[in-house]
């Protein structure tokens, strides 16, 4: 059923019989879907029909539904009413929805909050789905209107829905735009802030885009607290999730949720160390003394041969780890003296190094010796 109410009395009676008998003439209960779609004053949020006339929308129910009792479910199973209204609708009559669905009994109302709505827009992705899925389909309500959230219909408006004495709200949710469901703006400037990273799944961190310092001791950037799934919210999708929204549980006493939502500045967040590259000589410089300092293990009395006894017979894994340990040391000698090689050839004939520098190489030399000669006599020890 749909009129403007501009001379259309004797359309809107001919509709209430035709219901009347629909309904008399059908043993099962029918389903009544009513689209009320027309535009709202922006200044006292009232519904436009005729030439700049307004109603609230209890007015329009009484007379387009006179005479229709949706309560009673002997003759109407389910009941919803869509209202496909632009303006301040909802701004300005934030419980009109609560008060026609007592009044007139509507199981599901659904409505846009939306200052500048594409009707055309709205009825394909929202009522039609909700038509499809949940009167015919029978799903839930709040299944159908997750069917419904698409990036168009979401940047463009949120949803408001009544069902079963219950208010929920469909929010767009982009993480990188409004991740609680409102625009982020900062609190100081109003300016609109920056997704810089997620620092946990239930905060995020944004920066305010002004180039105008804020006061002393306040900084730019801001840690969000994202909002997360529980009795009165329901989150779905990600960062990279096409179409991130959110459906919350509103208050029948309170207005609708803001599209703006502002945040105060607060102190700094704390940067993470900044880690200095490790230069190639310092790395072979760590390497050659952890080298060093390695302690190697003694043979203990029982591992000695004792006089006219057999030695052990030593296992193959064992003479492999060995082996493996001589081969490494034996790369590690000639890596060490090749380096020093190549470096004293690139000098040109100079000296190579100064006094410091071959003190300090033959020390290294000197250690890289006792420390073979005590991996031979390890060695040969565990051979006896």
């Amino acid at each position: 059923m749909r009129s403007d109410f501009g001379g259309k009395k004797r359309s809107l009676a001919d509709n209430i019989s035709k219901i009347h008998s629909f309904t008399r003439s059908h043993r099962q209960p029918s389903r009544l879907i009513v689209l009320l779609q027309t535009h709202a004053d922006p200044s006292d949020g009232g519904l436009v029909y005729g030439s700049g006339k307004t109603l609230s929308l209890d007015l329009f129910l009484s007379t387009g539904l006179k005479g229709i009792s949706l309560s009673n479910r002997t003759y109407f199973s389910n009941t919803v009413l869509f209202l496909n209204v632009c303006g301040g609708f909802l701004e300005h009559n934030s419980s009109a929805i609560d008060s026609a669905a007592r009044s007139f009994g509507f199981r599901t109302i659904v409505a846009l909050t939306g200052q500048s709505v594409d009707g055309l827009l709205a009825s394909k992705s929202l009522f039609y789905t909700v038509l499809d899925h949940h009167v015919i389909g029978k799903e839930t309500v709040l299944r159908a209107l997750e069917r419904s959230a698409s990036i168009d219909l979401l940047s463009m408006t949120s949803v408001r829905v009544w069902t079963e004495g219950v208010s929920y709200i469909l929010q767009g949710a982009a993480l990188r735009t409004r991740p609680n469901g409102a625009v982020l703006h900062c609190g100081q400037c109003s300016q609109a802030l920056v997704f810089k990273r997620t620092l946990s799944p239930s905060s995020a961190l944004y920066r305010c885009r002004s180039g105008i310092p804020h006061p002393a001791g306040l900084s730019k950037s801001f840690v969000l607290p994202l909002v997360g799934n529980d009795d009165a919210v329901k989150v779905t999708g990600s960062l990279n999730f096409p179409c991130r929204y959110v459906i919350k549980v509103v208050n029948h006493d309170a207005p609708a949720p803001g599209l703006v939502e502002q945040v105060l500045p607060g102190p700094a967040p704390p940067r993470p160390p900044k880690q200095l590259k490790e230069s190639k000589e310092d790395a072979m410089r760590r390497r050659m003394n952890a080298f060093n300092n390695r302690q190697v293990p003694l043979p203990t009395c029982s591992e000695q041969a004792l006089p006219g006894s057999a030695p052990p017979r030593p296992l193959k894994r064992q003479h492999s780890v060995e082996k493996s340990e001589e081969d490494a040391m034996r790369q590690r000698m000639e890596a060490f003296n090749s380096r020093h090689v190549s470096a004293a050839g690139t000098m040109g004939g100079a000296r190579a190094g100064s006094e410091m520098r071959q003190g300090w190489e033959d020390s290294e030399e000197t250690k890289m010796a006792e420390r073979w000669d005590a991996f031979r006599k390890h060695q040969d020890c565990r051979q006896v």
